[in-house]
């Protein structure tokens, strides 16, 4: 399969070299990686001397690489672009991180067809998680990353680093260019599109914490809250249905509706004709314009799905295929 590494990068010139080498030293070489560059000010990397000898390092790795000047719009839009970039597999790592070398060896051994993402330790040099939070690392909901553990975990959602299926699921672009939560959103919808999400202990990322740059370069708190009060509303929602379109499509869902209700406890229907769905229990409909404001809906346009996936079979079976 091809492997794509990508770092999304903003403000951040003094650390990101380490990123950078440390892909180059993979026991495990993906095929290429791409720098999008969010910066400010940004500068032609190939002219700075350190950065010169890391391309050449990738060179001389045989790993093909490529500097992308970002829109400034956020990390979740490079991510985006990354996932649509036509390769099976893509390693996302932050800007101040360092992957030891056999991080992506070791993630890319544990996906077959049923996982949709797999991550390692995202640790902290002399940072302890487990003296300042009283957590439970078993709990499939917590992020597991930030603690030391043994062997492979099923969990519900990963964090900053780790590899992915590529062109499954899509990222948040209604976020703003903070871009909170954009990764725990994205592994979480692979989740409950049926992806099983692992994270392993037997491999280690390690974040160099840095207090600017990157998503701290913004300082103004709204943009923040924004993010927050989108993800809390996206989690409450639990499986989401987006019925954008006619009244015979509403009516074609509502045959898939009972295996539906069976798999998920929690479900919600942003739909034109909330009327086919009246007096049945367990749901919670809401208008085309509610979801419109928290996610980007096109991403579940099921006439979309069908022409991207070049389908040939009734739309049942499509519904049936995205949302089950």
């Amino acid at each position: 399969m091809k492997i794509l590494a990508t770092i999304s990068t903003k403000n951040r010139y003094d650390i990101l070299f380490n990123a950078i080498i440390s892909v180059a030293l993979q026991t495990k070489r993906p095929n290429k990686l791409i720098i999008f560059d969010d910066n400010e000010n940004p500068v032609d990397l190939r002219n700075l001397s350190i950065y010169q000898y890391a391309f050449n390092l990738l060179n001389e790795k045989k790993i093909e690489w490529e500097v992308i000047y970002g829109e400034k719009k956020g990390q979740h839009h490079n991510h985006q672009k990354a996932n649509k970039m036509g390769y099976d597999l893509v390693w996302r790592i932050d800007d101040d991180e360092f992957a030891e070398n056999n991080v992506l060896e070791t993630l890319y051994n544990l996906i077959d067809d049923n996982v949709g993402a797999v991550g390692g330790l995202i640790l902290m040099p002399g940072y302890n998680w487990a003296k300042t939070q009283n957590t439970n690392i078993n709990d499939i909901r917590y992020n597991v990353q930030w603690h030391k553990f043994n062997g492979v975990k099923e969990i519900e959602h990963l964090n900053s680093s780790f590899l992915y299926r590529a062109g499954i699921i899509d990222y948040n672009l209604n976020l703003s260019k903070v871009a909170h939560t954009e990764e725990t959103q994205f592994t979480y919808e692979l989740f409950k599109r049926g992806y099983k999400i692992l994270a392993t202990g037997d491999c280690i990322t390690w974040h160099f914490r840095q207090p600017t740059g990157g998503i701290r370069s913004e300082i103004d708190n709204n943009l923040w809250k924004n993010d927050e009060d989108i993800f809390r509303i996206w989690l409450n929602w639990g499986k989401l249905i987006i019925l954008d379109n006619g009244l015979g499509d509403h009516f074609a869902f509502k045959k898939i509706l009972p295996e539906i209700q069976k798999k998920f406890n929690k479900i919600t229907i942003s739909c034109c004709y909330p009327e086919v769905f009246s007096g049945i229990k367990g749901l919670n409909l809401i208008s085309i314009n509610e979801a419109k404001g928290i996610i980007p809906i096109e991403n579940y346009n099921i006439y979309k799905f069908m022409r991207d996936n070049n389908w040939n079979k009734p739309i049942i079976e499509a519904y049936k295929k995205l949302y089950l």
